[in-house]
């Protein structure tokens, strides 16, 4: 359940937010929204290279820049009459719960259910790939960091259980598997902190 990325950079978003979305009981069309929503979530990031691969923290101008990404991505995929169905994942995976993220300053349930599944795993996907300025963290410390999230109000607090279970499942999976993952890589950054990149 792993594919590479041209840019380098292991992907395995898709399979995460399927998994979520099962317990959560979505109907066939919103996971259908959420599989696909994962798969083109990140497009907005096309020509941000220079800046994903930064050796360092973003500048407040590079920030801004960043964080136009999701209206970039909304403004293409919109025109897809066979995508138009995942704009709710993609306009709004970096909304916070309560309601500090961006682009729309979107709070609690106003925020698409699938977009709130879909930051769990971009949060985590975000932390347990090693960047050109960090190695990836260890599988516990990222969860802790996600959990730290949740607790902040930056992600809904009410779907961490269900992310704390496809974690668990994703760990195990990895352990089994002969495929090389930034969950168990040889050299992992330090211990907790909250790195700029999670929101």
């Amino acid at each position: 359940f792993f594919f590479q990325a041209e840019d380098g950079i292991r992907d395995y978003k898709v399979t995460g937010v399927q998994t979520c979305a099962l317990p959560i009981w979505l109907g066939h069309e919103e996971q259908e929204i959420l599989h696909h929503g994962a798969l083109v979530h990140d497009v907005g990031k096309v020509g941000l290279q220079v800046l994903l691969l930064k050796p360092g923290p973003f500048t407040a101008e590079e920030r801004a820049k960043f964080q136009e990404h999701p209206v970039t991505a909304y403004n293409v995929v919109r025109h897809l009459k066979s995508m138009a169905h995942t704009l709710p994942v993609v306009r709004h995976h970096h909304e916070h719960f309560d309601g500090s993220g961006y682009p729309d300053g979107l709070a609690g349930e106003a925020i698409p259910l699938v977009a709130r599944i879909c930051a769990y795993a971009d949060v985590y996907d975000a932390l347990a790939t090693a960047r050109p300025y960090r190695a990836a963290y260890a599988h516990e410390d990222a969860v802790e960091i996600v959990r730290h999230e949740a607790s902040i109000g930056h992600l809904d607090p009410a779907l961490l259980p269900y992310f704390e279970t496809v974690a668990a499942a994703m760990q195990t999976a990895a352990a089994e598997s002969s495929v090389p993952d930034a969950m168990t890589p040889e050299a992992v950054a330090p211990p907790p902190t909250v790195p700029s990149e999670v929101s």
